[in-house]
């Protein structure tokens, strides 16, 4: 996850990377802060309506560091849901994306029981049916072009199969 937000506290999930810090927006105390000053008349309620109430953050994860703090990520307060970015992490456990693949299955699971834990749904792109028989109801099923090209290709070879 990178910085979302830019001016205010800085919320470490891991506390010790500062790669997987989240921006939060500036609160009422810090209103003054030396970074807000450019913005003349700052009030922390127009901000908060304004902005912050509409920001969500999803902590995807993509690397084996990830799966290690999974459980201190989906505990923060500032993440709204887990994700996953299962072809970055599937590389990175030395997997050419094989889906089905006991390794990849596995960091899904430890990805998903701390999304559960805390209360929040977890992200992924991916089948639509496979992601749902996972138990997950957040579901990005493709780029529209992509999409788009699928059935193309299923309206061209339902043609050539005449």
């Amino acid at each position: 996850m990178r910085p979302a937000v830019p001016h205010g506290r800085n919320r470490c999930a891991t506390r010790r990377d500062p790669r997987w810090c989240v921006h939060a927006p500036a609160r009422r105390a810090q209103a003054a802060r030396r970074s807000n000053r450019w913005l003349g008349t700052f009030n922390y309620e127009n901000f908060k309506t304004i902005v912050e109430d509409d920001v969500i953050i999803i902590a995807q994860i993509e690397s084996p560091r990830g799966i290690d703090n999974a459980d201190a990520i989906a505990a923060d307060d500032m993440v709204a849901a887990m994700g996953i970015g299962p072809f970055d992490l599937s590389a990175k456990l030395g997997l050419c994306y094989e889906p089905g693949h006991p390794t990849l299955l596995a960091a899904w699971d430890a990805i998903h029981t701390p999304a559960k834990n805390a209360g929040k749904s977890m992200w992924a792109i991916g089948d639509a049916k496979i992601l749902h028989d996972r138990g997950l109801r957040f579901i990005c099923i493709g780029e529209p072009m992509v999409m788009l090209e699928n059935v193309a290709r299923g309206l061209v070879e339902q043609l050539q199969s005449r």
